[in-house]
């Protein structure tokens, strides 16, 4: 499970606009379909399933509200289905898979996020370093939107929040005996939202 802290910003007409705070808490129930080990114990195959559930914990407002994205929280219950699998190719590389797909459910005032879908594909190095482990990738990951709805009613436009994004994903991670340290960053490299009047910028987690 994770429980996020976000910072939106947005940037509009010259005026600059922050809001942040815990986002929806997400929990994830994770199935190993099916692993394979060399003679070292060294995973060279792997794929699992995963469920999971978002609850509406964060900060939300009315769609009526022209910054509603800023906010940390969208006031639904959302569900996930995620798949992932990962081949090493040697000694220290292998690819990794994922693919998943998320319904959004309707907030109290009857919005609802359309539901996204998300597919990437990733380079991984796998390094051990005394008694630590260095996992670094790079790959591309697509998305896309489909449109929101108001009391399932579509909306104009420019609130519809459809569309394709296709980035450069990256990220770092370090694991210890009892953590794990990771950073993550997404960089837009062709994106079609809003027919193009919405901008993507990089994206960076930690």
């Amino acid at each position: 499970g994770q429980i996020p802290y976000q910072i939106g910003k947005q940037n509009l007409d010259n005026k600059s606009l922050t809001k942040q705070g815990i986002g929806d808490i997400q929990n994830f129930l994770n199935v190993i379909l099916l692993q394979k080990k060399d003679s070292t114990g060294i995973t060279t195959f792997f794929s699992s399933m995963a469920l999971g559930v978002k609850v509406p914990c964060g900060k939300f407002v009315s769609p009526s509200n022209l910054q509603q994205n800023l906010y940390p929280g969208t006031g639904s219950w959302d569900y996930s289905l995620l798949f992932n699998g990962f081949k090493r190719i040697q000694k220290q590389f292998g690819i990794q898979f994922e693919m998943n797909h998320t319904w959004k459910g309707e907030n109290k005032y009857a919005f609802r996020y359309g539901p996204s879908s998300q597919i990437s594909t990733l380079l991984v190095y796998n390094k051990k370093i005394s008694s630590y482990r260095l996992l670094a990738a790079i790959g591309i990951q697509a998305d896309y939107f489909a449109a929101n709805t108001w009391a399932w009613e579509p909306l104009d436009e420019l609130s519809q929040h459809k569309g394709h994004l296709v980035q450069v994903k990256s990220s770092l991670n370090l694991l210890t005996f009892s953590w794990l340290y990771s950073m993550q960053a997404n960089i837009p490299v062709w994106q079609n939202i809003n027919e193009g009047g919405l901008q993507f910028g990089p994206q960076l987690q930690l």
